[in-house]
């Protein structure tokens, strides 16, 4: 798995609550210090204890113990999911059906639902998470086989009606799905690179529209 930082976050946090943007932002980054940990060695036991050690700090609310730990949404022992979400990718390749799901389940609705002004339909908000979670795996995965996996499993969760559910109290986290809806559409490779002036376009047109914006979106 390639390491990716993710420019769409930062399209999309402006849109997140003010009060909260900085614990958004964190959380965010924590999130990928994790996919670091993930990608940056092919020793799956030495990446597991890695993961272990923040699992029990998250634990533990031991927030001396890095600084970034300091700045995420409380408690901190809610956030150990996104721990098992991505110890479910160390599984030797081509990842099976199961595995995915896991890591859908722990890494996307963890930063979805710690990320949400208002949980409000929580099967929409659950199914945005785990959606915009297996795209962005499969554009980082080196593997044909578990990148198509991935891909048909997200198109499954991304429908344009789990979006605009999500929408009304979480744009934010609405336009990360959307932009991720719009990347499993159009297949792999990315018709449209990330920080591309196409996204931000996007973005823009989401944000002023609306529900409107569903007439025109493929």
């Amino acid at each position: 798995m390639t390491s990716s930082s993710n420019p769409d976050r930062e399209l999309a946090l402006p849109y997140a609550n003010a009060v909260q943007r900085d614990e958004h932002r964190a959380l965010w980054a924590f999130d990928e210090l994790l996919g670091q940990i993930v990608a940056s060695t092919r020793e799956p036991m030495l990446v597991e204890i890695k993961l272990r050690w923040w699992a029990e700090q998250l634990e533990n609310e031991t927030c001396d113990a890095a600084p970034i730990l300091a700045t995420l949404p409380k408690p901190l022992a809610e956030l150990t999911s996104l721990i098992d979400g991505w110890t479910a990718v160390l599984a030797p390749l081509p990842l099976p059906n199961e595995a995915l799901s896991n890591y859908a389940s722990g890494r996307g609705r963890a930063l979805f639902a710690a990320s949400a002004i208002d949980k409000g339909d929580a099967d929409a908000l659950h199914s945005c998470g785990e959606g915009w979670a297996l795209a962005d795996f499969a554009y980082r995965c080196e593997d044909v086989q578990t990148r198509n996996l991935a891909l048909e499993m997200a198109h499954y969760r991304l429908s344009k009606a789990a979006i605009a559910a999500a929408a009304q109290q979480n744009k934010m986290l609405s336009i990360l799905a959307e932009l991720a809806r719009q990347d499993v559409v159009d297949g792999f490779p990315r018709r449209h690179p990330l920080g591309s002036r196409h996204r931000a376009l996007r973005v823009l047109r989401y944000s002023l529209l609306g529900r409107m914006y569903w007439l025109f979106s493929a």
